[in-house]
């Protein structure tokens, strides 16, 4: 069996993480569409990602985007996913992607919870052994953020210290196999408004 491609998503309570994923795993089997490239899931990971794709819809639905729409996890959950070649069974590429309680990232939020403290070594592990690390980021919290008060919350609403950390952890853990990529994805989310050609009437 061919071993899996890891991939990570840091990020806050709430910033999205789910939403983001769900997002990914959803356009790139409708980009793959017309191509000869097929996007496979496991059945619980397709069963997660139904359900998250009714309810992120009923919140556009609703005219109402919210990158947290999907809710809070509340526990680690594994997305197994796999490229195949339509026509040759031996063209696959596997991908393990790891959703997390964003809460988790706060170490005074984690010792709160025995769950957590004993699941986030597994959490690293992953982070360390990932190709791409995801990191959602609100961009609301960032371009309306204008007075002093509302410009000292935005590294904590995002995260920003705790993000870092992570952050460093995959680094060193991508020095370790130099042979392997290292990918960052910084993802703003909610940036649409800020942008005319979208629309957008709060563009700076």
């Amino acid at each position: 069996m061919t071993p899996s491609f890891r991939v990570a998503v840091v990020g806050p309570s709430r910033v999205g993480k789910t939403t983001l994923l769900t997002a990914i795993l959803s356009d790139t089997r409708d980009l793959l569409a017309g191509t000869p490239v097929t996007v496979e899931m496991d059945e619980r990971t397709s069963v997660r990602v139904k359900r998250q794709q009714k309810e992120l819809q009923q919140a556009l639905d609703r005219g109402e985007f919210d990158a947290a729409a999907l809710g809070g996890t509340q526990e680690i959950n594994q997305y197994h996913v796999t490229l195949t070649g339509e026509g040759d069974d031996s063209a696959e590429i596997p991908f393990d992607l790891l959703d997390y309680p964003g809460a988790w990232l706060d170490d005074e939020e984690r010792a709160k919870y025995p769950h957590a403290v004993s699941e986030w070594p597994n959490f690293l592990n992953h982070v360390r052994d990932s190709i791409m690390l995801l990191v959602p980021i609100d961009a609301a919290v960032l371009m309306e953020a204008v007075t002093p008060a509302q410009r000292a919350a935005v590294s904590p609403l995002l995260g920003v210290i705790d993000v870092n950390e992570v952050g460093r952890r995959w680094a060193k853990g991508r020095q370790m196999h130099a042979d392997e990529p290292a990918v960052v994805v910084l993802a703003p989310l909610k940036c649409e408004k800020y942008f005319d050609d979208n629309g957008g009437r709060l563009a700076r």
